[in-house]
């Protein structure tokens, strides 16, 4: 037998939506972060390029002519960049720190639109049972007022029994 759902008002519902939004909105700022990461990422990638360079090019300058004042310029250079680096290495854990924090909110908003989504089921298998059970009570009490309303046959009589 099948139940007509269309009846079924689900009591949460707006609820259940807001909690699907506040998730979708989670997701929109967990993105960004992610896109936040890739770029600093980027950056201190390039900055330790920057200085993997700038030392070879010391280093192949003190091969060729030692000059101290240029040696201590290069120097003073890998300095700087290496505060760089630091600096935006820095920048990268904070990031990834807010990464991790929305991924948490994510998680936890993804729970929330789950939960209500079981909850959901096991309101529409209560609906469900409780319209079962109203058609049953209903097909009993036809089946009797139709017992009931039975035009009375005369009595034939069986095998055993005498005619009167």
């Amino acid at each position: 037998m099948s139940i007509d759902l269309r009846r079924f008002v689900y009591p949460l519902e707006a609820l259940s939506r807001r909690h699907e939004w506040q998730r979708d909105a989670a997701r929109t700022r967990l993105a960004a972060a992610e896109r936040e990461v890739a770029i600093e990422r980027e950056k201190l990638e390039a900055l330790r390029g920057e200085r993997q360079s700038a030392s070879a090019d010391c280093a192949r300058a003190a091969a060729r002519h030692l000059d101290p004042q240029r040696h201590v310029q290069g120097l003073a250079w890998l300095a700087r960049l290496h505060a760089r680096i630091v600096r935006q290495d820095e920048v990268l854990a904070k990031a990834e720190a807010r990464r991790d924090a929305l991924r948490d909110e994510c998680t936890a908003s993804q729970r929330k639109v789950e939960l209500d989504e079981r909850h959901r089921e096991s309101c529409l298998e209560e609906y469900r049972a409780s319209e079962e059970a109203r058609d049953r009570t209903e097909a009993d009490r036809d089946w009797i007022a139709r017992r009931h309303l039975k035009p009375s046959s005369p009595s034939v009589p069986t095998a055993g029994e005498k005619q009167t």
